[in-house]
């Protein structure tokens, strides 16, 4: 539907100058080529599954085919559209072990091939030793751990700042338009500013700010209308392994992630957040990134808005290992990394930018281009904050990274998962002792800068044993 929209908004801003006749039949003509193409693809789309596993064959020039066994499926994720719901139908995404990707997806099918996929699944993964079933047990949507009220929706909104992008999308669209928007703006402001002018400065005062707040006030509505979109009847379940969370006010999004592909999480807290005591958690599964794209990664399970207090019990619940991170992103338990740290940040964002600035406006501003000088202090800032966040934390069975500027992401995992393990310094580090230690997992990496030398080989050294010592799956 979204292709539909703007593939045919920029056709019509394409012939925006040939009248409306030929914009109507321009976007005439590209909805009968989606159409017909939505039919072609329907038409050679084709599906096969049994006992053991599931086949799919598709393309019209491009031929594709998958064989997709049922033991290997961990997770099968769920998106129902206002169109699929209108008709009982979902689209089926499939996420197997060691996948980085959505291994395939089954457009279109009912809620009862569902459950039947599901049972069949649980039954090849039984007979191949796995425990966690996909299908849910006596109580068909599992124990429900979360589920967010329209008060939290707001919450949401005034935080969620991913409403930019779609601002974007809807000045794209409203180009066309921009030459009319711009003179009916223009007459309003002429006429405004003559009867403002006569009214006086006070009058004037109060009439900007006005606008100001009603246009502050508009976008803040917009927000939390996104937000209700997004995460409208969020709710957060458990059965045995699987945690699946459903939300959506017109396409209903169902993600799973089983206990076992877990790699990494994450919290995130902006500054607003912060006051209200609330942040994000992001659970990555193998080949997840927080910024989720169905076409492009595992799906990782979100929790869009919780009290920062929760946070460590539900990590600790979704984790495998069933341990406790310090998660709480104003903890006093993060070691703080050296201030060396802030050397090349005050060099580069600071003095550098400074006398560029300076050189090239003195020969046309004369003195008054060391002005400039004065982004220094305001950068020395920010660069102590991001200073003052950085820092890590770790036990015997993991670690956690902070970071931010005005607010806080922490990353972290389990040891015994890692991937890759690397130390390294740059000649400033060398100089005074320091290195980096990067962890790399599945779903992302732990990186802590500017820490001792022997402290990060000695933590490399440890992941290194974990690795090597466990015997246990790490996806």
């Amino acid at each position: 539907m979204l292709n539909v929209v703007a593939g045919t908004a920029g056709i019509a801003y394409l012939f925006r100058e040939l009248g409306l006749a030929v914009q109507l039949g321009s976007a005439t003509a590209m909805l009968s080529l989606f159409v017909i193409a939505a039919f072609v693809r329907f038409w050679f789309f084709r599906f096969h599954f049994d006992d053991a596993g599931l086949r799919i064959r598709q393309g019209v020039i491009r031929k594709t085919s998958k064989d997709i066994p049922f033991e290997r499926v961990q997770a099968i994720n769920i998106r129902r559209s206002l169109a699929d719901r209108a008709f009982g139908l979902s689209t089926v995404m499939f996420d197997t072990a060691g996948s980085q990707a959505v291994e395939a997806e089954l457009p279109g099918v009912t809620e009862d091939f569902v459950r039947d996929l599901r049972r069949r699944i649980d039954d090849a993964r039984q007979e191949h030793g796995h425990e966690a079933p996909l299908e849910a047990g006596p109580d068909p949507e599992g124990r429900l751990l979360l589920a967010l009220s329209p008060a939290d929706m707001v919450r949401i909104g005034l935080t969620d700042r991913s409403v930019l992008v779609g601002a974007a999308g809807l000045v794209v669209l409203g180009q066309q338009y921009t030459e009319a928007i711009l003179a009916f703006a223009k007459d309003v402001i002429t006429q405004a500013s003559a009867e403002v002018a006569q009214a006086g400065l006070v009058v004037a005062f109060l009439v900007g700010g006005a606008l100001l707040l009603l246009g502050f006030g508009l976008y803040l509505l917009v927000m939390i209308a996104v937000a209700f979109f997004r995460y409208y009847n969020y709710q957060l379940f458990e059965e045995n392994d699987v945690f699946r969370s459903r939300a959506g006010l017109t396409t209903r999004k169902e993600v799973t992630v089983n206990r076992l592909k877990v790699q990494v999480f994450q919290v995130k807290q902006t500054v607003l957040m912060t006051f209200m005591r609330r942040c994000r958690l992001y659970v990555l599964p193998v080949g997840g990134i927080s910024a989720p794209d169905a076409n492009l990664s595992a799906q990782p399970l979100s929790v869009p808005l919780m009290a920062v207090d929760e946070v460590t019990p539900m990590a600790s619940r979704i984790l495998e290992d069933r341990v406790d991170f310090v998660l709480n992103p104003a903890s006093e338990e993060f070691a703080p990394v050296s201030p060396v740290y802030m050397r090349p940040k005050l060099l580069a964002y600071g003095v550098l930018p400074m006398l560029a600035a300076v050189a090239g406006l003195l020969p046309f501003v004369g003195a008054h281009a060391w002005w400039a000088v004065l982004w220094l202090p305001l950068v020395g800032l920010l660069v102590f904050r991001a200073w003052r966040t950085r820092g890590y934390w770790h036990a015997d069975y993991g670690i956690v990274g902070r970071q931010g500027v005005l607010g806080r992401t922490l990353s972290g995992g389990l040891f015994r998962k890692a991937q890759s393990v690397e130390v390294s310094q740059s000649p400033l580090e060398r100089r005074h002792g320091l290195g980096t230690l990067v962890i790399g997992l599945a779903a992302g990496s732990v990186s802590v800068p500017y820490i001792d030398w022997e402290t990060a080989c000695r933590l490399r050294d440890y992941t290194l044993y974990k690795v090597e010592s466990s015997q246990r799956p790490w996806h």
